[in-house]
């Protein structure tokens, strides 16, 4: 079988490998050991002694010899530094051979270690004139080879001893497997030779399946007619080739089944939104159009100038309504933003007038200086539409209703206030309410508000919400101010 083959090749090409690898690197290594850590040792005594030279010199009196150093009172915790970054231990010797310092000072307090140098080798750090002294110690059954520095002063005079014992044991591998491979190069060029032959011809006779499932799942595509692949062996292979043939077929059906799926929920998603954007002026301009009948009929004294501005309210609403049906009827979206300097100011004195003769009182704090920023015009006046009727619709019959709304700067921001003393919004809803089609009342489609959040985005600004202190909610919006 396929997976029989695979197996025993691969496992015995990898034992048969490793086995070889293994025997000569365990000779190899048995060879190089010695000198390996000797050498290593050599070369961490001489940066450990630079580390020293280093902290010595980095005082800011000057130094004579080392024994201002060595005096230090924080010459433990530095040697403990040192130690840490090279790795090994350090103990520091006087010139009598009295223990001064140690990075492991345990060590020498549970008795594993005197604190006395051996008396041989301080004789040899005396009189001879070698720049290291190596030693091979023991403590109990671990064996260790210890590295012995003079420090001398400017008199070439032994003012201390610097001891490195050498614990470790770990080999640097990869050194060792390439002086093993300049030993043995001709094995691992035979070995690498039939490894190369064995893999071409594997992957000739085993692997032409696998590319051929690949290519074809490469060029699998969603909503479009995908070829099967024909196999004519009952292996493991034509199991998987089944399969494929099998998933393509179901792919395709449910392709179909999810394209009119999102067709269905685009159209009626669109179709909320629509109505929900056409249905919100509706009720303040007729509100606006029946109070502007009475008062003709009254023959009220500003006639002319309510007719004006009604008039320009319902100008603008009707541009807005204008607009969206013709490109939902063109296009079925939302319009596309248009974006220019305007001034918000005007904007809000609009919308705020438009719904002045609802049952609430409406306050503003709008101020005369214009207030500029890059937005279009009639989103603007459809986010702050949504807003004011949110904050009417959350206020009860039974209570005197109170819409505030106010506009301000702070550094490079305006920022709307838009306050009601309704019934609030629920902690646990806080979270939901600029989702599409959530809502808690029991008409609309639950779209204002995320569109409001949308709108904003757009805009390059922020919208949230808190709770009023005392009942009711406040929203803000924050729009980044423009340059006129």
């Amino acid at each position: 079988r396929f997976r029989s083959r695979i197996q025993f090749i691969i496992v015995f090409i990898i034992v048969t490998s490793f086995l070889l690898i293994g025997l000569l690197t365990i000779r190899n290594i048995k060879v190089q050991y010695e000198a390996y850590h000797f050498d290593r040792l050599f070369r961490k005594t001489g940066h450990i002694l630079t580390g020293l030279e280093y902290m010595r010199g980095g005082r800011s009196d000057t130094v004579q010899g080392w024994q201002p150093f060595l005096l230090h009172e924080d010459l433990t915790f530095r040697l403990t530094d040192l130690s840490q970054v090279h790795a090994m231990d350090i103990n520091i010797f006087s010139r009598n051979g009295h223990l001064i310092a140690s990075s492991q000072p345990a060590i020498f307090s549970k008795g594993l270690l005197t604190t006395l140098l051996d008396p041989g080798m301080l004789h040899s750090l005396r009189t001879d004139q070698r720049a290291q002294y190596l030693k091979e110690e023991q403590i109990g059954r671990l064996k260790y080879i210890s590295a012995y520095v003079p420090l001398l002063n400017d008199r070439n005079e032994l003012e201390a001893v610097l001891n490195l014992p050498y614990y470790a044991k770990e080999k640097n591998m990869q050194d060792e497997i390439n002086q093993f491979l300049s030993y043995f190069v001709n094995i691992y060029v035979l070995l690498f030779v039939l490894a190369g032959a064995l893999g071409v011809l594997l992957s000739n006779s085993l692997t032409r399946p696998i590319t051929v499932l690949g290519n074809k799942l490469k060029a699998v595509r969603l909503g479009q007619r995908n070829e099967p692949i024909v196999w004519r062996n009952k292996d493991e292979i034509g199991e998987l080739i089944a399969q494929y043939n099998k998933m393509i077929g179901e792919l395709e059906e449910s392709a179909n089944l999810l394209a009119q799926s999102e067709r269905e929920t685009a159209w009626r998603e669109m179709a909320k939104q629509v109505a929900h954007e056409i249905k919100n002026p509706l009720t303040p301009m007729k509100l606006s159009i029946q109070l502007l009948q009475r008062a003709i009929r009254d023959g009220s004294d500003d006639l002319d100038e309510r007719v004006e501005r009604v008039t320009r309210t319902l100008m603008e609403q009707i541009e807005n309504l204008s607009r969206i049906a013709s490109e939902f009827s063109t296009f079925a979206k939302m319009p596309t933003a248009e974006p220019e300097v305007l001034d918000l100011n005007d904007v809000l004195r609009s919308v705020v007038e438009l719904f002045r003769n609802e049952r609430v009182n409406i306050s503003s704090g709008i101020p005369e200086q214009p207030y500029h920023v890059y937005a279009d015009k009639r989103q603007m006046v459809r986010l702050f539409n949504n807003l004011l009727k949110n904050a009417i619709q959350a206020v009860p019959d039974e209570l005197e209703g109170e819409v505030f709304v106010a506009l301000r700067t702070e550094g490079d921001e305006v920022i709307v206030k838009v306050e009601d003393n309704g019934i609030g919004i629920s902690p646990d809803l806080s979270d939901k309410v600029f989702d599409p089609n959530f809502t808690t009342k029991t008409s609309g489609m639950g779209l204002g508000l995320a569109m409001c959040r949308q709108i904003v985005e757009y805009a390059d600004g922020r919208i949230w919400f808190e709770p009023r202190p005392g009942g009711g909610t406040v929203f803000y919006v924050v729009l980044p101010r423009a340059e006129v």
